[in-house]
């Protein structure tokens, strides 16, 4: 019988050994959870502020893109007179895109254009303008292809600059 209740109280230790381990062992992976998942919100959390500055530097940088983009779009063309004579009729085109222009004309009401054929970017040219001369295209409109294949011309309209 000492041996039943030797059996008995050795069970009864080991059983009450393990529930003690099981509890200590919960604890700790409910307190590890615990850290584990502090963690991960304090990396979420991170991740999240990093998201945001990388958001407000990409919307930084697009609409940096679209200032030039508008910038690049606005024609810039320059007509001048350069003759200190004020009856001469040559005057002087610049193209100061960022493009080249192909089949470039100027024209103004009741005159016949004038062809001015491809300027490229920077460049300009020297063309003969009587009407402007006689006052007769005070207004004109600068009109050009964007590509050698295009089919609608561009415009841009100016007023003739004054004769010295």
């Amino acid at each position: 019988m000492n041996g039943l209740w030797v059996t008995i109280a050795g069970w009864a230790v080991t059983i009450g050994v393990s529930v003690v381990g099981w509890v200590i062992t919960g604890r700790r992976a409910a307190n590890s959870g615990k850290t584990d998942t502090e963690r991960f919100e304090r990396r979420l959390s991170l991740f999240s502020e990093q998201l945001d500055a990388m958001r407000d530097s990409s919307d930084s940088l697009h609409r940096q893109v679209d200032l030039l983009e508008r910038k690049v779009s606005v024609p810039d063309w320059i007509i001048e007179h350069p003759s200190p004579r004020p009856n001469n009729v040559m005057f002087v085109i610049r193209n100061r895109n960022t493009f080249d222009a192909y089949d470039v004309r100027l024209e103004a009401d009741g005159c016949e254009p004038v062809v001015l054929g491809n300027i490229a970017k920077g460049s300009s040219r020297k063309f003969e303008f009587v009407a402007a001369v006689l006052g007769r295209a005070d207004n004109v409109i600068i009109s050009w292809l964007d590509s050698p294949q295009a089919t609608e011309r561009m415009n841009l309209p100016m007023a003739m600059p004054e004769r010295r």
